[in-house]
């Protein structure tokens, strides 16, 4: 009798445990999903003018800007400059005229928190433009 009294008591606590276990996991994953910053979708870069290029993309939820990022080809045809941040916008579209020939572009959204760093989301797919 004080075995089976034993055992139920062992197995209610081992049940109590892993119920805790499991809700506090799941709390953790929607935290992480309320903090999460989804990636930029639909980036286009259309030629405007001879001069101009316009980037357009869907806004991010949640996102207070986004940073957009370039890359340019060398002159000389020896391949492509590293990734460099080009400029940071409250908007979904920028007008750029200042990089010609071949450029490639990726836009990713951001969140500014409460301590004044940035979440940052994932890259977008890179489009490439050119300019004469």
């Amino acid at each position: 009798m004080e075995n089976s009294k034993i055992k139920r008591v062992l197995s209610i606590i081992m049940v109590s445990i892993m119920v805790m276990s499991i809700s506090f996991s799941m709390q953790n994953e929607m935290v992480d999903a309320a903090n999460n910053i989804g990636s930029v979708k639909n980036l286009n870069a259309k030629r405007t003018t001879e001069f101009k290029r316009k980037l357009t993309w869907n806004k991010v939820k949640r996102a207070t800007g986004y940073q957009i990022q370039t890359k340019y080809e060398y002159s000389d045809g020896t391949g492509w400059s590293p990734w460099k941040v080009y400029k940071k916008t409250k908007n979904n579209k920028l007008i750029t005229s200042e990089i010609y020939g071949a450029c490639k572009f990726r836009v990713r959204a951001y969140k500014t928190k409460k301590n004044g760093k940035k979440q940052y989301g994932k890259y977008s797919k890179t489009v490439t433009s050119y300019l004469k």
